[in-house]
Order: C-alpha cells, then structure tokens, then sequence
C-alpha cells in the first residue's frame, strides 16, 4: 500500500492511430522530467478524426503494445474511454483515473492542446487533478506566456519538457497508407489493407503512368501535405494534396486532344504542366481553380504565385524521390518563402547550366521573387 500510495502515474492519452515511434520518444522524453513509476496509455475510444479513421479500438490497442512492449517502459492500457462510451470530457476521464490510480498523478498534452486548453469542457477541474507534463515542441508561439497565465489563473502544476522530433504524426502516417507509400509502423500487417480511401483516383492515375513517375506523384502530394502542416499554412490541405498527386498527370500523356494551350509550350519540357490543368479537370473532374492553377503553373512557376502555387512547385522538387534534396529541404521547412525562393533559384540556375531556353514564365518569377526582390537570397 505504501508503494501504491507513493507511486507517480502518467496518463498519456491520444487517438493512436496509428500508434508511433513519436509517441514512444516523447514518453521517454518526459521521463527524463518525471521520475514516474509507470505510464497508464489511454486510447481515445471515438477519435475526433472519426471519418478519416479505419482503425478500430481493439486494433490499436494491440499496436500500442507492439510499439512498448520493448521499450522497457513499465505501462498499462486503460480501456477506460471504450469502457465509458462517447461521454470521455478529459476532465472526467481523468478523476476516475485519479480514483482508479493512487499516488501522484501527471497528465502528458502537446504544446497545442494547452494553448486551447480553456476551450475544453470544465478545464477549472482539471488542474487540480494532475500535474500538466506539456510537450513544448517548435512552432508553438506563446507556449511559455499561456504556462505563466494558466499557473496564475488556476493554479495549475505544469511541467514544460522541450522535444524537438520529427515530422511524423499519425494523421501523415494515414496519409501514407492511404498514398500506399511505405510507413514506419510497428504491425503495419495487420492494418495496411484498410486504407484505401484514394483508390479510385490512384488507380486512375497509375493507369496513365509508369511506376516511376506514379510513385513520385503520390510522393508530391504527401510532401505538400507535411510542408503545409509544418507551417501551418493557410491553405486548404485537401487541395494540397490533390494538387500534388495531380501535378503530373499529363506528364505521359502529352496529346493537346483539341485543348488550347500556348504555343511557345507544344514541343516543350512545360507542355504537360497546362495538359496537366486541363486533363485534371477532364479526367478527375477537378473544378477547383485553386487546385487547376498549382498544376498549371508547378513547373514553370510565375510571377505573384499564390502559397498553394508556391508549395506545389516546392513539393515537386522536394519529394522523397528526388536526388540530392536535403539542403533544400533543411530551408523550406525552416522558412517557407525563404524555401520557395531557394528552390526557383535552384531550378533557374539549373536550367541556365544546361544551356536550355528560359520559359518565358520562369525567367518572370525570378525577376520577380530574386532579381528585383525587396529582400533577395
């Protein structure tokens, strides 16, 4: 009794789904800031992303284990949330646990949930539940103020844990599935089959392609979709990515079928970027001038692009399947437009070093975003 008493639970809740080598190292992260004596892992029953979800409950349990079950960290999985049905308020979920659990209780969030931490149900009630561990990772603006603000407000115990991971997350790791693309999950076997929420379209696709070029569109719309996360954006991601998975649809399937399309591009690498514009609208029935715009101008660029225009143009030059990218890479996810910039500059010099005929369009963006800048590269 004196040990249960004593003992320092961390409750770490999420959708896990799927579970991830990030949900493991922020685990071990935290810690290395709290001593606990074992981790109480939470499944979220009823995901918030539930129409995008095709992992069911007792699955991801059972991935959870094959995640940390070597991990030598000492857990347990709390059905509590399955077990409640759809009424799990953080708040309630977390005093049964306090009453389940004794000792000393902590409760893992991200840096984001915190900053919205007042919009939740009751949030007054939770503070004095747990002590708050908060993942502070990059991007979060104002994360340190909103710890002062809540500690003063309510009193509440937080402790901040600074981790800088990697990208990966289990919506990007959805999207992979989905795009078919090789994703880093641990039992990936017994759930890869389930996603095919993009089968009609990729296999539309994958009939107008070779394997090379369809495995680079569907890296194209993965990578726009992680820069446009990264940054958060304000763009609409679905449009990314339709955007990039369509950007080359054309590519090999150069015939004008009577469309308009300039003159100076018949017979030209750009060609297939205004095909691609016009057969995306065609063949997928694509309407949206947004998303018809980024693949109308992904090779070429242009003056005055719009962030969707500029992060396709990026996506197609930085996907996973492109040589020689990390430099390139290293920049735009430091900096967007710095990135857009450095990637034209990128393709313009390139072009220049293998005596090729400048498009028109593209000599216009650099003057525009490098030549005649404000603030050059």
């Amino acid at each position: 009794m004196y040990y249960t008493l004593y003992m320092k639970t961390l409750i770490f809740g999420g959708a896990f789904d799927p579970p991830h080598r990030e949900h493991l190292n922020i685990l071990l992260e935290a810690s290395k800031a709290v001593n606990f004596d074992r981790v109480v892992i939470v499944p979220t029953f009823n995901p918030p992303h539930k129409d995008d979800s095709v992992i069911d409950f007792d699955t991801r349990v059972l991935l959870i284990d094959k995640l940390f079950k070597k991990s030598g960290i000492n857990y347990i999985v709390d059905d509590i949330e399955k077990r409640r049905g759809d009424s799990n308020y953080a708040v309630e979920v977390v005093a049964a646990l306090k009453e389940k659990y004794a000792g000393e209780l902590y409760y893992l969030i991200g840096g984001d949930s915190l900053i919205n931490i007042e919009t939740w149900h009751k949030p007054e009630l939770l503070f004095p539940l747990a002590t708050l561990v908060v993942c502070g990772r990059e991007g979060y603006v104002g994360l340190d103020q909103k710890i002062d603000y809540l500690q003063n407000k309510y009193g509440a115990k937080i402790i901040k844990i600074n981790y800088v991971g990697s990208e990966i997350s289990s919506s990007l790791l959805r999207l992979r599935l989905n795009l078919k693309l090789d994703a880093d999950v641990d039992g990936i076997e017994l759930i890869k089959d389930r996603f095919n929420k993009y089968d009609s379209v990729l296999n539309q696709l994958k009939s107008y392609q070779s394997d090379d070029l369809y495995f680079h569109s569907r890296a194209v719309a993965y990578r726009a979709v992680e820069i446009a996360r990264h940054h958060r954006l304000n763009i609409d991601l679905n449009k990314a990515f339709l955007a990039g998975l369509l950007h080359d649809n054309a590519k090999q399937r150069l015939s004008l079928d009577g469309f308009d399309v300039p003159s100076d591009a018949v017979g030209s690498p750009v060609l297939h970027q205004f095909l691609g514009s016009l057969k995306a609208e065609r063949d997928f029935g694509i309407e949206d001038i947004d998303i018809l715009s980024a693949i109308n101008y992904h090779t070429t660029g242009k003056a005055d692009m719009t962030t969707l225009e500029k992060l396709i143009y990026c996506a197609d030059m930085l996907s996973e399947d492109r040589p020689c990218i990390e430099n390139l890479l290293k920049v735009i996810m430091t900096d967007f437009e710095i990135g857009f910039r450095s990637c034209l500059a990128s393709s313009y010099f390139y072009v220049l070093s293998k005596k090729r005929g400048m498009y028109p369009l593209t000599q216009q963006a650099f003057d525009y975003y490098i030549k005649n800048a404000k603030f050059p590269l």
